[in-house]
């Protein structure tokens, strides 16, 4: 309160006051002034910190829950499938890929790590592939135990004579690539300048484009 509102209020008591006093009451006017802005200074500092505290707090539920969540629901283990190939991600880090059309199949089998939801693969050779039958016919028991209930199912190569053998079933890595890109349990090619490839391809005005990513959940090739 100003000097001038003090002398006021002096003036209009029936009882004069020195300049003394008026200086006292002056003084015990500011001080109270002084003391009630540091008590709403200080409930302001509490109640900001209150605050601060309170956002801290949601901060540190948040960020032990999402990992806990992601783990959870967005784990890139499973079977998944595009087109004429499937892709089968083990929990021990190994998989297995096959391609096929017709009578021509591939496939590869090795180990897959993910760094940053970017998935590296490498193929593992398998050279042990080969077995043959009771009659001596030269098969592929890998391919063809798929379709066998006691793990080997022996068809006589000769019998597709139009078929060169070695196209019949071999393991190679033309139509595997090298890494993959996970998310929202989809598996995406990666382009040359690091962009994930989301486009469809085939499409026409008469009928929709065939996705060029792998979908998680589609039954095995």
């Amino acid at each position: 309160m100003k000097a001038s509102a003090i002398s006021t209020i002096t003036k209009s008591l029936p009882i004069e006051f020195s300049p003394l006093v008026n200086y006292c009451l002056l003084t015990a006017l500011g001080l109270i002034n002084l003391f009630y802005i540091k008590s709403l200074l200080r409930f302001l500092y509490l109640d900001m910190q209150y605050i601060k505290r309170s956002i801290l707090f949601t901060l540190l539920v948040l960020a032990s829950v999402t990992p806990l969540k992601l783990s959870a629901q967005s784990t890139p283990v499973g079977e998944y499938r595009l087109s004429n190939s499937s892709l089968e991600l083990n929990a021990d880090s190994t998989f297995t890929f096959r391609w096929g059309v017709c009578l021509t199949h591939r496939w590869s089998s090795g180990k897959w790590r993910i760094n940053n939801d970017t998935i590296y693969f490498k193929v593992v050779p398998i050279y042990d592939t080969v077995t043959y039958s009771d009659n001596r016919i030269k098969v592929n028991h890998t391919f063809l135990s798929e379709y066998g209930e006691s793990g080997h199912t022996y068809l006589p190569i000769s019998a597709y004579h139009f078929i060169e053998p070695k196209r019949w079933s071999t393991q190679e890595e033309d139509h595997f690539p090298k890494k993959l890109f996970f998310q929202k349990n989809k598996l995406y090619a990666i382009a040359n300048d690091k962009r994930l490839i989301r486009k469809k391809e085939g499409g026409s005005l008469w009928r929709k484009g065939y996705p060029t990513w792998y979908t998680k959940g589609m039954p095995k090739l």
